[in-house]
């Protein structure tokens, strides 16, 4: 981080993508069909409908701002990936957060964004484009296969959260294998904390979810820490 005021062209990035974060949850997410197990017993899912309200959407546009202005003090050749992950997956991980669920079919759009996103970024860079591209290509592919490890052996993740883990890693890769490292070490602890602190709460007020709390927000929260304590 330099610490400078961001210039022109960076404020219109981080305006356009909290605009891309706020379109994407109100008119693709907001519009998705309820999954059939929506309902289940002693609790039903929030309606994706009901993201397009003002709660959500003032969420969606704080965390989006802030990603998106730690987003544009890394090189430029960065922003394509990193605004994406500022925007639409940010609106994503609201979802997940207000509905414990993170949609496919949006996930797929956000799959898209972030390989074309990630095209842009190595277009950016062509002296070191095969280098940059192997290590994002690399970082997203061990850590989905990680995560799909660890949600195949304990149950302890949702499926959704091994389809996040890649961007996330692929973003992070962008600058180092470093970052990588600190971004899934900072996720993992914000979740971390927060199963506890839902833990105890859940105590006094039992939930019908238990201790299970949505994790891609936790997940998608590792990166821009990373890149704080950087």
């Amino acid at each position: 981080m330099t610490g400078a005021a961001p210039s022109a062209t960076a404020l219109v990035a981080v305006l356009l993508t909290c605009a891309a974060a706020c379109l994407f949850l109100i008119v693709v997410i907001a519009r998705l069909p309820e999954p059939e197990d929506a309902v289940q017993e002693g609790w039903t899912k929030r309606p994706y409908a009901s993201l397009a309200a003002k709660g959500p959407v003032c969420v969606v546009l704080l965390l989006s701002a802030g990603s998106a202005l730690l987003a544009v003090e890394q090189a430029r050749s960065q922003w394509p990936l990193l605004l994406v992950l500022a925007g639409p997956v940010c609106a994503l991980v609201t979802c997940d957060l207000y509905t414990t669920w993170l949609p496919l079919r949006a996930t797929r759009w956000c799959w898209v964004l972030s390989a074309a996103a990630l095209a842009c970024c190595l277009l950016a860079t062509p002296r070191d484009a095969w280098t940059v591209g192997l290590r994002s290509t690399l970082a997203a592919a061990v850590t989905t296969l990680f995560f799909w490890t660890c949600w195949r052996l304990t149950g302890a993740l949702g499926f959704g959260d091994v389809r996040l883990v890649g961007m996330l890693s692929a973003g992070a890769a962008l600058d180092s294998w470093t970052l990588v490292g600190a971004t899934l070490l900072a996720g993992t602890t914000v979740g971390a904390v927060a199963s506890i602190v839902v833990a105890l709460l859940r105590r006094r007020r039992p939930h019908p979810m238990g201790t299970t709390i949505p994790y891609g927000p936790a997940l998608w929260s590792g990166i821009w820490l990373a890149f704080l304590a950087t």
